[in-house]
Formats: C-alpha cells, sequence, structure tokens
C-alpha cells in the first residue's frame, strides 16, 4: 500500500517517512506531534533591545563669522580706590615734617 502526501498529494512508497516531492512528513501521528512541538517552542522575541538608530552628524557649513555672537559678560573685578593708602602716606609725611621741624626748631 501506498502513502500518498497530503499536501502536495504525491504517492509515495511504504518505506518513507517525509514525500519525495515537498518533504513534508507522511505519518499523521507524527505530523501532530511535529505541530505540537512547534506550537510549544515557537519563536522566541529577542531578550535584548534594538538600539536607537545613529544620529548622522550635521555637515552643512558654517558661517565664519556670526553675526549674532555675543561675547560673554565677565564680572568686573571691583577696584580699591587707592585714597586710604594716600592718606595714610600723607599723614605719615606730615608726621615726619612735623618731627623734623620740631626737632630742628628746638
Amino acid at each position: 500500500m501506498s502513502k500518498r502526501c497530503p499536501d502536495c498529494g504525491f504517492v509515495n512508497e511504504d518505506s518513507r517517512i517525509y514525500c519525495s516531492s515537498c518533504g513534508e512528513l507522511l505519518d499523521a501521528e507524527l505530523r501532530l506531534l511535529k505541530d505540537l512541538t512547534d506550537q510549544t517552542s515557537g519563536p522566541k522575541k529577542p531578550t535584548y533591545k534594538t538600539p536607537p538608530p545613529r544620529r548622522e552628524p550635521d555637515r552643512s557649513p558654517r558661517p565664519f563669522y556670526d553675526d549674532d555672537y555675543a561675547p560673554p559678560k565677565l564680572a568686573k573685578k571691583k577696584k580699591s580706590s587707592g585714597a586710604a593708602l594716600w592718606i595714610i602716606l600723607g599723614l605719615a609725611a606730615a608726621g615726619v615734617v612735623l618731627w623734623l621741624v620740631l626737632s630742628y626748631a628746638g
């Protein structure tokens, strides 16, 4: 007795397990087992995340001089006035002159 393929209808020899024409299983029980294992194992989803798409670098030409450029404002250092120094030096000089006048006159 020959085995007819359920998929393509090709008539195969009794000793064949797979169809000679399309390669499908001929035994009904083996087909059920194959279908069951295909359903339980199935394709697995990958466990890794796909990387984000790469951004291309901006290669647009840039002007040499930018009219909108404003340099950053730097904090101005508070200048100390030299008035205190001049007052101290003036008092010291006046003291020296007064001392010389008093010591020379006496």
